[in-house]
């Protein structure tokens, strides 16, 4: 049965270009996690990454790395409440 398994849902809240101090890129994500029991429980992950050289340069790469880490900061948190 579906309501058997936990579910995680996954939401970007922000994501965006700070140049304050140098140029990062700036992001959130709200993890959440629906129990057996019908109870959310949610997470919010924020982070930056400097983005170095000339834009768009290595944008695309930075973003990635981003979302790489709060995504796997996300899961790390969510699945140390269990």
């Amino acid at each position: 049965m579906p309501g058997d398994v936990p579910a995680l849902g996954a939401n970007l809240l922000a994501w965006s270009l700070e140049s304050s101090g140098g140029t990062r890129i700036v992001g959130a994500v709200e993890f959440e996690v629906t129990g057996t029991d019908r109870v959310i429980h949610t997470q919010i992950v924020r982070g930056s990454e400097s983005v170095s050289g000339e834009l768009p340069g290595d944008l695309a790469a930075v973003a990635g790395r981003l979302m790489r880490r709060l995504a796997s900061q996300g899961l790390n948190l969510t699945l140390s409440e269990r």
